[in-house]
């Protein structure tokens, strides 16, 4: 382990770093940079196993996509997007291509576009464009292989919006469904096993987040308020877990440690312990023994912890730590079972620009 959860002056301020987690030998490696720095981005596992990475760069390279090869430990650039866009979704539908919508676009308006990658071709196609121009807003893939978009903003300021619409995969249209009881935008949307959809927190304006939560029913295509989280939140997240609850963990106004998880057969939430730290802007991944990775956040102290949680003993335990202290990065499950996060930003909301590798067999690092 190499650092611990750092001040703003041990963080270096200049990087584009990827940091894999090999969840067997408990530790980080710093891969290959992406050749864009990036935050707000998207990324999308792919049939053969690379990751698509899409926009969150600096204003004139939003459009940028570029794709990581595991067996290679190298990125190409891909084809760009029509439209450059951050905080935007992306969603994996049952053919292996990648549906992208909404997002701002570098003058921080709205988009109602969206368009398809193919996987086979390389190349994207635009699609039916969105009713409603939102950002921050959640993309849920059903069991019917069509997605479910809900709330979001509508620019920067406020316009939190609840409206909600479902894309035909089939067909290419989007078509508006039932309204959600709150607006909201960066809250949390679940699929749960029983084919409903969780929608959990989010904010309400610039500075307050809710802890009203309802769920989606596609087969009647209607809003059902649930039981209340005990804490407010935004900027958290949440994760199904394999015995069918989800976990939320962290965000809102004060920076959250704590945890919670709901279960659809009672319907309640229940608090779970708390986490090390305070997480907001941070990252969650199921690992493939059930266990949730918790990556940095919190952009007061920029971490670079990571923590495990544990559902059959409901505990968290410090990890080995990230090379690089980020908020709003992404984390992404490969096939092989290890975690990538990509990008993020640091406390001056600086994209990161380096890379550094570790080996374990020398202990050393090397500068790509």
């Amino acid at each position: 382990m190499s650092y611990q959860d750092p001040s703003i002056n041990q963080v270096n301020f200049i990087a584009i770093a990827m940091d894999r987690y090999n969840y067997v030998c408990l530790e980080w490696t710093v891969v290959q940079s992406m050749h864009e720095a990036r935050v707000s981005h998207t990324t999308s596992l792919l049939p053969d196993g690379r990751l698509l990475v899409v926009g969150g760069g600096s204003d004139y390279l939003m459009n940028r996509t570029e794709l990581y090869d595991p067996s290679t430990n190298e990125w190409k650039i891909g084809a760009d997007i029509n439209f450059g866009r951050y905080l935007h979704t992306a969603s994996t539908l049952k053919d292996g291509k990648i549906l992208i919508t909404g997002g701002f676009d570098f003058n921080r308006r709205a988009l109602n576009r969206s368009e398809i990658y193919d996987p086979k071709t390389g190349n994207w196609a635009i699609t039916g464009s969105l009713n409603h121009a939102r950002s921050a807003h959640k993309a849920t893939v059903l069991s019917d292989g069509n997605v479910l978009v809900t709330g979001g903003a509508h620019d920067v300021h406020d316009s939190v919006i609840k409206t909600a619409e479902i894309y035909d995969s089939s067909t290419g249209h989007w078509t508006i469904t039932s309204d959600m009881h709150d607006a909201r935008s960066d809250h949390v949307a679940a699929l749960l096993k029983d084919g409903r959809v969780l929608v959990a927190g989010g904010s309400i304006n610039l500075s307050d987040s809710i802890n009203k939560t309802e769920l989606y029913d596609p087969r009647t295509g209607n809003w059902t308020r649930a039981a209340d989280m005990h804490y407010q939140r935004s900027q958290h997240t949440g994760t199904l877990l394999q015995n069918g609850k989800v976990l939320v963990v962290g965000g809102g106004v004060f920076f959250w440690k704590t945890a919670e998880i709901y279960d659809p057969v009672i319907g309640n939430w229940t608090k779970t312990v708390n986490l090390q730290f305070d997480r907001v802007f941070h990252q969650a991944s199921l690992l493939n023994d059930g266990k949730v990775l918790i990556t940095a956040g919190d952009f007061t102290k920029l971490r670079n912890s990571a923590e495990l949680y544990d559902p059959l003993k409901e505990t968290w335990t410090l990890t080995d730590y990230l090379y690089h202290g980020r908020f709003s990065h992404r984390a992404s499950v490969l096939m092989n079972g290890q975690v990538l996060i990509t990008g993020g930003v640091n406390i001056t909301n600086s994209p990161f620009n380096s890379a550094e590798l570790y080996d374990p067999s020398t202990e050393l690092f090397h500068n790509l």
